[in-house]
């Protein structure tokens, strides 16, 4: 079985190679948690392309999801989670385009996270969509899902895109929010985690550090954007949905 770390340096080969195949220029798309607080927080990997947002969690083999929700010792907030999108439909719809399981069979596979938990002890008799198998994809067809040029709004729900894979920049917020309650109570960040959310300063020539916590979270978040729309308001970008 391969560790999790080997995954995440696959795909990440995988995906460099794939965007030098179809001519794209160097960029930095994909951010990778191993050992960083947001591994805690939100999951192994967090990826922006086009302005589609996406979450990946990787596992060596695709029983781990179900462990870490439901055997003995499981992650309290990740079986929160998995509660709290059996019950809400808003929620499962971000799940489903944004948060994706990744595991090896011998090649790397694709799925919604919430799906490949798997319902354990909440099956029940009345049907429940979490309770069955979604979408399986390979690498090739993840990438063509997420980075789908299309970013025409979902005529039914206008925060998701009505084609491909990812979520608009607004969606992906509401669902790290999602997310982040289902932790129990507010916990001070350490020291490197504070420094994921910093800005340089050109007055000082430094990097000014902005404290935060599980509640802060998302403000941190909302700043950075509101900071970068700022700075890049003389470039024209293009934010995104499936």
């Amino acid at each position: 079985m391969l560790y999790e770390s080997a995954l995440v340096g696959a795909f990440n080969y995988l995906w460099g190679h794939r965007d030098a195949s179809a001519g794209k220029p160097p960029s930095i798309p994909i951010l990778s948690n191993a050992q960083n607080p947001l591994d805690h927080l939100l999951g192994d990997m967090i990826g922006r392309v086009e302005g589609r947002y996406f979450l990946i969690e990787f596992k060596g083999a695709a029983h781990g999801f179900f462990d870490e929700v439901h055997a003995k010792g499981a992650k309290a907030a990740r079986t929160n989670l998995y509660q709290h999108l059996r019950k809400d439909s808003e929620c499962r719809k971000f799940a489903r385009f944004g948060h994706f399981g990744a595991w090896s069979d011998g090649t790397l596979r694709f799925a919604p996270y919430a799906h490949v938990v798997g319902p354990g002890s909440y099956a029940s008799a009345q049907y429940h969509e979490l309770d069955f198998a979604s979408f399986e994809a390979d690498f090739e067809q993840f990438y063509a899902q997420i980075n789908c040029g299309d970013l025409t709004p979902f005529t039914q729900h206008d925060v998701l895109y009505a084609n491909g894979l990812g979520l608009p920049a607004d969606a992906m917020l509401e669902y790290f929010e999602c997310i982040l309650q289902q932790f129990p109570g507010v916990v001070a960040p350490s020291e490197e985690a504070k420094a994921i959310f910093g800005f340089w300063s050109p007055v000082t020539a430094s990097i000014v550090a902005v404290p935060t916590s599980f509640e802060g979270l998302l403000w941190s978040f909302e700043e950075a954007k509101r900071l970068t729309q700022k700075q890049e308001k003389t470039s024209i970008r293009r934010d995104y949905r499936p």
